[in-house]
């Protein structure tokens, strides 16, 4: 019994120091490397967000001006909880690329991968001010990530266009800054500006082009023999990693009145 005490003791102040030391705006690096969400379950629960959820999972909601409930993928166990989760790539089991209105509805499988479709995350970031976090793991299972906190995009009427991204925070850099103010563009529909290249059919995927891109994570599911060497077309954050794929990306919205 001492020793159970003791080792709870020993974890209380190593939490406590690693919160000291990278403080309440920012993840654990060891919880960024150990955060793991594969196995999901279907709670048959409604929520009026994820910042009401106790455990990771699915649930139901509602969005403001839609029609019907909405499935959600809520993370409860990462930095403080109440994460709505928006994309997800690890298993390449989904094609992301995608026309306009499959992007503009979300596609895929919330249990693996999936785009959770840009009519829902709008209304997420126009009923209060939000954060969003990109967790990413290149093909060695190094982790980093990019965080911000004042992210919003206008409706369908402007292409739902990045209006605000707010400050930076991670160590992957700072991709999404060029990407500011720009809407987003599918294979079909492009919307990035004329004189630009058509940047999605190049690159493979829907997302906010600006000639092209310092962020890309809609884009190609690397194949085998692209996983080390430089691959253009495949999901890239540059600054991380280059031109070299990543082959896990999971994004997260939540109110910035949730923090840990």
């Amino acid at each position: 019994m001492l020793r159970h005490w003791l080792l709870l003791l020993l974890l209380g102040v190593g939490a406590a120091n690693r919160q000291r030391r990278y403080g309440k705006d920012r993840p654990d690096p060891e919880e960024v490397t150990n955060y793991s969400s594969i196995k999901v379950k279907h709670y048959g629960t409604f929520l009026d967000d994820c910042t009401m959820a106790k455990n990771d999972g699915l649930y139901t909601t509602f969005f403001k001006g839609q029609k019907k409930n909405s499935t959600v993928r809520c993370v409860a166990s990462f930095f403080g909880g109440g994460w709505t989760v928006i994309q997800r790539r690890r298993e390449n089991t989904v094609d992301f690329r995608r026309n306009w209105v499959e992007y503009q509805n979300g596609f895929g499988d919330l249990k693996s991968e999936f785009w959770y479709g840009l009519e829902k995350i709008f209304r997420i970031t126009m009923s209060e001010p939000t954060e969003i976090f990109f967790l990413m793991q290149n093909t060695e299972g190094t982790r980093a990530y990019a965080m911000y906190d004042r992210f919003a995009i206008f409706g369908l009427t402007k292409n739902y266009t990045i209006r605000s991204l707010g400050e930076y925070r991670g160590e992957a850099g700072n991709g999404m800054l060029y990407h500011l103010n720009m809407p987003f563009s599918t294979y079909d529909r492009k919307n990035n500006g004329r004189g630009q290249d058509d940047c999605s059919k190049l690159f493979w995927g829907g997302w906010w082009y600006n000639n092209c891109y310092t962020s890309n994570l809609n884009g190609k599911y690397p194949a085998k023999k692209e996983m080390h060497t430089k691959c253009y077309r495949c999901i890239a954050w540059t600054y991380f990693q280059q031109y070299r794929p990543i082959t896990f990306v999971q994004i997260m919205m939540r109110p910035i009145r949730v923090r840990t």
